[in-house]
């Protein structure tokens, strides 16, 4: 095992949170055998897609291309605050990458496979519906309801870090939503209130990330599409031949508040890198929610599979590898 110097964490779970049933130490969960032979992808290669559709994949195919994590049980869904950890790509492998965040984190999960399979990393995916990589207190996806069993997961993510139970892991990718309705105190947090906030949560998990990971990297946001995720669909099966219709200004798709609050944080820490392959998408003043031919979103926020591991990963995987160099070179 590496030797690190950790520093002291205190995490404070509020007394009314309810706590589900710890994980034993030893154990890393692991996705059934069945589970982890499914392909995050719609099973046919970005080289071989059709050349008659005007698009690809099609809305309809878009709209499936989830991770299997969404349906394996390894992706967390409200009410669990157990930390879980499924393992993929090579399981005894010396070299770990982790995903952690919440479904902005998961629709990674294409791109970053791919780089463990490529790498012969071990791959750890911890992910939870709603709830950000930022140690924030947020309500319920564009609800009203507290996400009550959110604050409580991460903490018992931090808590499995701070015990070093998933073993030593080299390089960790974290991203959030960048749209989520933050609380402070019981109350919505709106403006400079909100963006104070984030800035004191995405810290706190960065401390507790840098001080038990080697490597971090903090991915930007994926850009936001307008009409909301029926109004997008809709507009995508309309305007197959012109998608550009459904795209929105780039300032809208990409705000820089919240982004320029991660990057400052990341640059706090010697090693924590923010990296941004949101922007290289949008490009100028206009971000559309195609790339050529290609459809990039499942809905109006996610990356559809298909998308990152055709474009996405191939972008992020140097940054990972490098990352994991720079850990091979301080061991």
């Amino acid at each position: 095992m590496r030797f690190r110097t950790v520093a002291a964490v205190t995490l404070t779970v509020a007394a009314t949170a309810a706590v589900g049933p710890a994980v034993a130490a030893s154990t890393v969960e692991a996705s059934a055998s069945s589970a982890e032979s499914v392909s995050p992808t719609l099973g046919v290669p970005i080289e071989n897609a059709p050349t008659t559709r005007r698009l690809y994949p099609s809305p309809n195919q878009a709209k499936s291309a989830e991770p299997p994590i969404y349906s394996n049980g390894c992706h967390s869904w409200p009410p669990r605050t157990a930390a879980k950890a499924c393992v993929y790509g090579a399981k005894k492998s010396n070299k770990t990458v982790m995903l952690f965040g919440d479904s902005h984190a998961a629709h990674w999960f294409g791109g970053i496979r791919d780089i463990a399979d490529q790498n012969r990393y071990r791959m750890l995916s911890v992910t939870k519906s709603s709830c950000p990589a930022a140690d924030l207190r947020v309500r319920r996806y564009r609800g009203k309801q507290v996400h009550t069993s959110c604050f409580p997961w991460r903490q018992n993510v931090f808590k499995k870090l701070n015990s070093q139970a998933w073993g030593d892991i080299d390089v960790a990718v974290i991203s959030s939503w960048h749209f989520h309705q933050v609380l402070g105190r019981g109350k919505l947090l709106k403006g400079a209130s909100r963006q104070a906030e984030w800035a004191r949560a995405i810290n706190r998990t960065l401390s507790v990330l840098s001080a038990n990971v080697d490597q971090v990297i903090v991915l930007r946001d994926s850009p936001q599409m307008p009409r909301g995720m029926n109004g997008y669909w809709r507009c995508i099966a309309k305007n197959q031949a012109r998608p550009k219709r459904c795209g929105t200004a780039t300032s809208k798709a990409l705000p820089a508040g919240i982004w320029g609050i991660e990057k400052s944080a990341a640059a706090r820490f010697p090693n924590v890198k923010a990296v941004d392959l949101s922007t290289q998408f949008c490009g100028g003043s206009f971000c559309s929610p195609v790339d050529g031919k290609l459809l990039a979103f499942k809905d109006d926020n996610h990356w559809n599979q298909v998308y990152v591991r055709a474009r996405l990963g191939p972008k992020l995987a140097p940054h990972v590898t490098t990352a994991m160099e720079q850990q091979d070179q301080q061991a």
